[in-house]
């Protein structure tokens, strides 16, 4: 066997790790493991915070813009989690190369890499702990308590089959019987040269030339809101009621302000979900936001 390593152990040590961080949870270390056991640990805290974001992101009394950040809190999550697995089998493929393990190109190969199996069993060790707290609360009933006992039951047998099938994995590919190739897994989303959502926002930049038609319009209702606004302060000092002035200065504000942003930073366009005055507040109820957006959506177009 090449790997220095106890596959029981290291089961063992996930369901360990998930009672102590629900006590207390060490700030994330993403730094290069010395060790296997290590690697599959950090691997392991990025599942425990996935499940937690996963959890918040489900609460029906949370406020938009707190599910906003929970929802990009799990892509970062999910990214991550995804390398890991990849490193876990690149750190065993590391170990085979270095042992001279000997195959070739017709020794079989496992669909499922051990670095995603590790995962699933992270997945099922979180299952488990959840589970069984439904099993030990009190102000449920029987009937909830004894189909989660059964489910409970289920996630075991699964861990047991899933670690029979790991550890006969590892086996096999220590004496060559079987081979490992890292398949990376080219996560498109993330990347903002891959999803469309993302250079495509960066490649409708505002400009003079690629405005569009709302855009152009916006830029007229701007040039028109400013000239009123001078126009009543020089004609009518102090016949003007107050709040016309303010209306009139706060949305040409508005509007400079957005077209400054747009200008100096490609990724802050302005759209009906995400403008500058709402952004990172809960005002989807507001009239006022709704007005600005209306408009606003012409910036991005």
């Amino acid at each position: 066997m090449v790997f220095m390593f106890e596959t029981e152990k290291l089961l063992k040590q996930q369901l360990h790790e998930v009672e102590l961080w629900h006590g207390f949870l060490p700030e994330a270390d993403f730094s290069a493991a010395e060790n296997f056991p290590r690697l599959v640990s950090i691997q392991h805290q990025v599942n425990f915070e996935l499940w937690h974001q996963e959890d918040l992101a489900r609460d029906p009394d949370v406020s938009d813009s707190k599910i906003a950040e929970v929802k990009r809190a799990i892509d970062v999550f999910n990214q991550r989690r995804n390398d890991l697995i990849e490193q876990l089998d690149q750190f065993l493929l590391n170990i085979i190369n270095a042992e001279n393990v000997k195959n070739n190109a017709e020794t079989e190969m496992n669909s499922e890499t051990p670095g995603s199996m590790i995962d699933r069993l992270s997945i099922n060790a979180l299952k488990i702990y959840h589970m069984d707290e439904e099993v030990q609360r009190e102000e449920v009933t029987a009937e909830h308590r004894n189909k989660c006992a059964a489910k409970l039951s289920v996630l075991r047998e699964q861990r047991q089959d899933l670690e029979q099938c790991l550890t006969k994995l590892l086996a096999d590919l220590s004496s060559g019987e079987k081979r490992l190739k890292v398949y990376q897994q080219m996560k498109m989303y993330n990347d903002e040269n891959l999803n469309p959502v993302l250079y495509r926002k960066a490649e409708t930049r505002w400009t003079g030339t690629n405005m569009g038609p709302k855009g152009i319009f916006l830029a007229f209702l701007i040039v028109c809101a400013i000239y009123l606004w001078r126009r009543h302060r020089k004609k009518a000092k102090g016949k003007t009621p107050g709040w016309v002035n303010w209306v009139l200065g706060g949305i040409a504000v508005y509007y400079g302000i957005s077209i400054l942003l747009m200008i100096f930073n490609s990724s802050w366009g302005v759209s009906v979900s995400d403008c500058w005055y709402c952004c990172g507040r809960n005002s989807d109820h507001l009239w006022i936001h709704r007005i600005f957006c209306m408009f606003s959506e012409g910036m991005t177009v």
